[in-house]
This record gives structure tokens, C-alpha cells and sequence, in this order.
């Protein structure tokens, strides 16, 4: 299996406060659940990445009905006060993923500190994801985070369709980060392009319109 994109990571500090404005702005309803004893919970849409393939749009955000998690760091650096004040402003692209079936071996060969892969639970749903130190993912969020699907099928392939596609995705040129992203093989999928000044741009089109997320 290649490397493929599996999804994008909008953080929040409120899903219940953010869900319905994203949806509205979307144009599209959404799924998702609860990670249990990782101290998170999520809205999931699909997405249609064109040449990337089947992905989704992940917003996720703090579950207040759970404890911070005992062991490890909380996903994508929510736990952390400079994340937090970043979401201050407003949902925000914080991090993507991206799905293969040897993150271990895609690990070691990175020269940024991946982390460790944590077993991750949502329902009846069960994966891996590759978790830095701090939670937060290398060169701000530009190195994606590794995820290892049970028999390697993404749940973005069997994900009820939005009408939404994703029309673009960037990255500001940083050295360090295209160092890690070829060590990764995953270039191609996050290019050097226009992203305003941030470090990450995506763009999703569909019932709603244009929405841009950096």
C-alpha cells in the first residue's frame, strides 16, 4: 500500500460551538464520535481529494466529558496552552494525516521525531496513529502524523458522500519539512504552494461554497 492522504485535522476548542457553524458553512451534515481515554471527540465529513483519493475533514476538539488521557500526550497537542490560545482565535488546520500499512518502518526513515504509534478507539472502530513526544506533529503540523487502518481500508472509502471536495492543498517552502516529506514519500501529496502565509492551507468546495482552512 502507498502512502496516501487519509485526512485533514481542523482543531477547536468547542465541537459543540463549532460543529454547527462549520456544517452551515460546509453546506453538508457530518458523523463522528468520541476517542476514548484520549480525551478528544470529533465531527468527521468526506471529502473528495480528486488525484489524492478518498479522504475526509476531520474537527476536533477537547471532550470535556473525559479526563485528560493517564499515559501520553493529547492528540495534536491539544493539551498544550500555546495550542489552546491558537484555537482562541477559531477553529484552525492544525495537522493531516496520512494512512499506510508500515508506518513504523516510514517513521524510523523520517528525520523529524514522529513519535510513537498509540492505539486510538472511536465506537467500534479501532487504528493506530503515530503521536509525537508533545502531541504536536514536526514543522507545525506540516509532517503529517502516520495512521494504520485494521486490513489497511480506510473508513473515508465507505463514508457517506457531502458534495464536498477538496480543490486545494499547501504548504509553505520550509526545508526541514520537504526533507520529511520525501523521506516519507509523500512530496507529492503536500506541494509547495500558495497558503497566505500559514503553514498549511486546504480548500474544500461544495454545497456551501468555498471554505479555506489554514
Amino acid at each position: 500500500m502507498a502512502v496516501e492522504l487519509d485526512h485533514l485535522v481542523v482543531a477547536c476548542l468547542s465541537l459543540a460551538e463549532a460543529r454547527p457553524k462549520l456544517e452551515a458553512a460546509l453546506g453538508a451534515t457530518d458523523q463522528g464520535g468520541v476517542h476514548v481515554g484520549r480525551g478528544t471527540h470529533n465531527a468527521l465529513w468526506a471529502l473528495d481529494g480528486g488525484p489524492l483519493g478518498a479522504c475526509y475533514l476531520e474537527l476536533i476538539a477537547p471532550d470535556p466529558d473525559q479526563t485528560p488521557p493517564e499515559r501520553g500526550p493529547m492528540p495534536f497537542g491539544l493539551h498544550r496552552e500555546d495550542v489552546r490560545a491558537r484555537l482562541a482565535q477559531g477553529p484552525r488546520l492544525l495537522a493531516w494525516v496520512a494512512r499506510c500499512d508500515d508506518a513504523e518502518a516510514r517513521m524510523a526513515a523520517c528525520p523529524e521525531d514522529m513519535g510513537r504509534l498509540l492505539p486510538m478507539r472511536r465506537g467500534d472502530l479501532e487504528w493506530r496513529l503515530s503521536v509525537p513526544p508533545d502531541g504536536v506533529s514536526a514543522c507545525g503540523g506540516v509532517v503529517p502524523s502516520l495512521i494504520e487502518w485494521p486490513g489497511g481500508v480506510s473508513p473515508a472509502t465507505a463514508m457517506p458522500a457531502t458534495g464536498l471536495r477538496l480543490t486545494a492543498f499547501a504548504r509553505r517552502p520550509d526545508p526541514r519539512a520537504t526533507a520529511a516529506l520525501e523521506a516519507l514519500g509523500l512530496a507529492a501529496v503536500l506541494p509547495e504552494g500558495e497558503t497566505g502565509g500559514s503553514l498549511l492551507r486546504a480548500v474544500v468546495e461544495g454545497p456551501g461554497g468555498q471554505v479555506v482552512f489554514d
